[in-house]
């Protein structure tokens, strides 16, 4: 079946959801970086154009779920919208022509994984197989990370994307007092915010991207966003596969 027809048929099974208006809430917030409660404004939104800019966002299922999860942990009703995401994920699975079952586990233990850091912390427990880590994370250093990013990219780019991402709103160039609160912060205090609150490089690389996706001149964020995801790749662990 073409992609096309298989995008309709998602579209059709989600719009008869008894959650149709949450899920065009979460997929809202995971594209646009904000979150929507007007009920006309979401009844005018094409569910089917959101989940195309989702897909764009998502290359792969695990990008998909950390799209969606790092809207839901942000929220107060986590467990009601947390249903919701793995009822699109479950959905937009059809569109991934290398996601099987099995992959879809991987990814809801990946979420797991990541929302232990936004949690009470617990006693550690064994992690599953299929998340070993094949390699150790290299120390976090802050001076060879900086370093890294002015060699090939803007810094005040760079801070600007990062300001972004971690404070969880879009930086404004006409709007003096986000230059004010953007100028109180060094860029180290905000990469390491940044690498606290990304716990897997697939989490890094999508609120990255999706965050320069919003800003003005995307084009210059996005040369920005990789080379932040480069600099910032060796200090995660590589997952190894199942």
């Amino acid at each position: 079946m073409e992609a096309n027809s298989i995008l309709d048929e998602v579209v059709q099974n989600l719009e008869q959801h008894e959650n149709l208006t949450r899920m065009k809430k979460l997929i809202y917030c995971a594209c646009k970086k904000a979150w929507e409660n007007d009920t006309e404004i979401l009844e005018q939104l094409r569910l089917k154009d959101l989940l195309k800019e989702l897909i764009d966002l998502s290359p792969t299922i695990e990008h998909l779920t950390v799209a969606l999860n790092s809207v839901v942990k942000q929220l107060n009703k986590q467990a009601e919208y947390s249903l919701v995401a793995n009822g699109i994920i479950s959905e937009l699975a059809k569109l991934y022509p290398d996601t099987d079952e099995s992959t879809l586990v991987k990814s809801n233990r990946l979420h797991s994984t990541v929302s232990t850091a936004y949690s009470v912390p617990q006693q550690p427990t064994a992690m599953p197989p299929e998340l070993q880590l094949s390699e150790p994370k290299r120390h976090y250093d802050p001076f060879d990370l900086r370093l890294e990013i002015m060699k090939y990219t803007n810094p005040l780019l760079a801070k600007i994307l990062v300001f972004s991402t971690v404070d969880r709103k879009l930086f404004e160039f006409g709007n003096p007092q986000d230059w004010v609160a953007m100028k109180t912060q060094e860029l180290d205090d905000l990469l390491l915010r940044l690498f606290r609150a990304c716990e897997t490089i697939t989490e890094l690389e999508f609120q990255l991207n999706s965050t320069a996706k919003c800003l003005e001149d995307t084009s210059q964020f996005k040369q920005a966003a990789s080379v932040i995801i480069r600099a910032m790749k060796p200090f995660y662990p590589a997952l190894k596969a199942s």
